[in-house]
């Protein structure tokens, strides 16, 4: 696996299905990737969790950023079994 700098890490988050084609199962995860060539370095284990706000006004905020980048044209949902393949041979 390449050596990357922290300044060539980027993150956004993402949708990952954890499901099959006849049963999705679709969560949001934080999705770290190279943003030289926008290739996934990793994600986090878990999905975003909406607990722990303290304000509304701090849950609205990450909400509408988790939209934005949801929405954004080259955001596509990931599958778990082949980031897991992907990641088993980069080791």
């Amino acid at each position: 696996m390449q050596k990357l700098d922290n300044k060539d890490i980027k993150w956004r988050y993402q949708i990952i299905d954890h499901g099959t084609v006849e049963n999705p199962d679709f969560r949001v995860h934080e999705v770290y990737f190279n943003a030289v060539n926008k290739h996934v370095a990793s994600h986090t284990v878990n999905a975003v969790s909406l607990q722990g706000y303290e304000s509304k006004e701090e849950i609205i905020k990450d909400l509408e950023l988790i939209i934005q980048d949801l929405k954004s044209a080259d955001n596509k949902v990931l599958e778990i079994d082949k980031l897991n393949e992907l990641f088993q041979r980069e080791k």
